[in-house]
């Protein structure tokens, strides 16, 4: 049995599994970090405690996301209607966390810029799952699955 998949679908997907990759890659980094900064040297400032719990914290909370995120990738690649809501909470939260950076005056050059393309992005997903179209997809696949 074939499924149609738009090629919008197929892009998201695309998307949030590479920034599911990103997000996995950077808790793992974090947890690299930790090592050296416990060697205690003679020229090295010595870091808190609390610094290395709120690294660890940062890297177990990026690996969580990492995996939200390929599950949100694997939901949508199977139309199933978690990924949708995933993605579309995902959407909302990083456009509502851009606009911070976007009206502040510290934020200049690349920086604006970047959190200009992440609400582009953030809106444009919500617009496109919220399509008839492609919630019509994610419907009659949980219709189909119901009557299986």
């Amino acid at each position: 049995m074939s499924h149609y998949r738009p090629v919008g679908l197929i892009c998201l997907v695309g998307i949030t599994a590479l920034f599911s990759l990103g997000l996995a890659f950077g808790g793992v980094t974090v947890f690299f970090q930790i090592g050296p900064m416990l060697n205690h040297g003679r020229y090295k400032p010595d870091y808190y405690p609390l610094g290395h719990i709120v690294l660890i914290l940062a890297g177990i909370c990026l690996l969580v996301a990492g995996w939200i995120a390929a599950t949100t990738a694997v939901d949508l690649w199977k139309i199933r209607t978690r990924g949708r809501s995933l993605a579309l909470t995902t959407a909302v939260i990083l456009g509502l966390l851009s606009l911070q950076p976007m009206f502040s005056n510290t934020t200049r050059g690349y920086g604006f810029w970047m959190a200009v393309s992440i609400f582009t992005i953030s809106v444009g997903t919500i617009f496109y799952l919220r399509l008839p179209t492609i919630r019509s997809q994610f419907e009659s696949q949980t219709s189909t699955q119901r009557n299986s």
